[in-house]
């Protein structure tokens, strides 16, 4: 039918881009967003009747619930279209749990941390860190990667804050999840300020964090000219 969903959009508010891109690039997608801060309580798990729950969460599950009826599946790990995510990263969130609150600062020597010589703690520590607060999203990713090509974009690197430690954990999640079958998208190189490795804010919301249309819109585009999303 013309109608039919070619692809299936899952994550956090970083999604809200590609939906964008999406439109503006005449794609049809089914969007199911859930905000980050659920994703980053592991409130959003492998179960229920649509592969993917949000448990005692009603209107999480309406989302996951209409996307499912929109693609005509039982199943969102195995939806029928390509996927195209923003889960499991939330670095601000990931970063600030493993340095600010818990005091990991230093400028001790002998941690080998590869991405943050100042932090306390040590690449081991990090990778159970990862296990703990991320294992369930990357069953997710591990779960829908066996049955389609899911693409997964990281956030927009916006800001400076804590931002070896974010770069660090945003490395080792890509590698989790290519590792098991997951394509990550590098993003478009020229959206990014040379001088400041940051995303040129013309690209961003108001907000100053969230990429816009045009933002979404290059990324999409960006990602049918690579290879990374096949309609």
């Amino acid at each position: 039918m013309a109608d039919t969903p070619q692809v299936l959009i899952l994550g956090d508010s970083h999604t809200l881009t590609l939906k964008m891109g999406c439109d503006a690039l005449g794609i049809r997608a089914v969007h199911a967003w859930i905000g980050g801060l659920h994703w980053n309580d592991n409130v959003i798990s492998l179960g229920g009747a649509h592969g993917i729950q949000a448990l005692h969460r009603p209107r999480m599950s309406a989302q996951i619930e209409t996307a499912a009826q929109a693609l005509n599946v039982t199943d969102l790990t195995d939806p029928g279209v390509p996927v195209l995510g923003s889960f499991g990263f939330h670095l601000g969130r990931l970063s600030i749990g493993m340095i600010v609150q818990r005091q990991h600062f230093s400028t001790q020597p002998g941690f080998s941390f590869d991405h943050a010589a100042d932090a306390v703690f040590s690449q081991d520590y990090a990778e159970d860190y990862v296990t703990e607060k991320r294992g369930p999203i990357l069953d997710i990713a591990a779960a829908i990667a066996k049955n389609t090509d899911l693409t997964m974009i990281k956030q927009p690197l916006a800001k400076k804050a804590n931002e070896p430690v974010v770069d660090g954990l945003a490395a080792m999640i890509a590698g989790r999840l290519e590792a098991q079958g997951t394509r990550v998208f590098p993003g478009v190189d020229d959206m990014t300020d040379p001088k400041t490795g940051l995303v040129d804010p013309k690209y961003l919301e108001d907000d100053g964090g969230h990429g816009n249309e045009e933002y979404g819109t290059r990324t999409v585009q960006a990602m049918i000219d690579q290879g990374f999303l096949k309609l």
